[in-house]
């Protein structure tokens, strides 16, 4: 793993978090319970600070700098982990991607037997593609992602070990986690503002659909490209190795 693009990418998502908190402090400033409660931490901060022994508080500038810092990055970590929840959209997108390359996969598939054959049949065969099914069909779904998660995991490995451009999977593959971990801190700021009561009742579930198909909106987009590149280069490496 690269670790400098990992913590670029959770720095600026962690950051972005962080930032849109404080427009929800702004814009939630006029709320009477949500300003008590502001209020109530700001002198919590302030007694802290003023107990603390005279050589810490010299550096408590440096210290909240580097708190702050690691804050970013855990903040960004954690946005990373809680969007892999997309994942039960997302692996619909992979299925139509699966039924529309269904011939080279076959071929790629066989010559590698055991589980991955075994994952890509039962896969192919009784997942289906839409968005929309009955309760049976979207609990057999549910039973088919360790095989959703071998696949992917096969064809990443696939292109990064065969392929001379696997730079630019990469590339689509940090969009793709910027994007879902964007859509986590769109999912949670609604949720904030519902939870303060800060728009009329009326209009909350409403308020949080809108959000929450925006969100997946983002994500299946970006999803749906990084699944366009590593198809089309798994199709042209295994095309490249069959010639050899």
């Amino acid at each position: 793993m690269n670790i400098s693009p990992r913590f670029a990418e959770f720095g600026m998502t962690g950051a972005f978090f962080l930032i849109s908190q404080l427009g929800v402090i702004v814009f939630l400033s006029s709320h009477g319970e949500f300003t008590i409660l502001s209020q109530h931490w700001a002198t919590v901060i302030d007694t802290f600070h003023s107990n603390l022994p005279e050589a810490l508080r010299k550096s408590s500038d440096s210290l909240v700098t580097v708190i702050g810092v690691i804050c970013i990055f855990i903040t960004g970590l954690i946005l990373d982990l809680i969007g892999s929840y997309f994942a039960f959209l997302e692996i619909i997108i992979f299925s139509r991607h699966i039924q529309r390359n269904q011939v080279w996969l076959n071929v790629l598939t066989y010559q590698v037997p055991g589980n991955v054959l075994n994952d890509y049949r039962e896969y192919r065969d009784r997942f289906g593609s839409g968005f929309i099914v009955s309760l049976p069909r979207l609990w057999d779904r549910v039973c088919l992602s360790r095989e959703y998660r071998n696949l992917q995991a096969f064809l990443f490995s696939y292109v990064q070990v065969f392929s001379s451009v696997s730079s630019v999977l990469d590339d689509n593959m940090h969009l793709w986690r910027t994007s879902r971990a964007i859509s986590t801190t769109m999912l949670i700021l609604a949720a904030e503002v519902i939870w303060v009561d800060a728009l009329n009742d009326r209009f909350q579930f409403l308020y949080f659909l809108l959000i929450f198909g925006v969100s997946a909106l983002i994500t299946l987009r970006s999803y749906s490209r990084l699944c366009f590149t590593l198809f089309s280069l798994a199709s042209v490496t295994q095309e490249k190795q069959s010639k050899k």
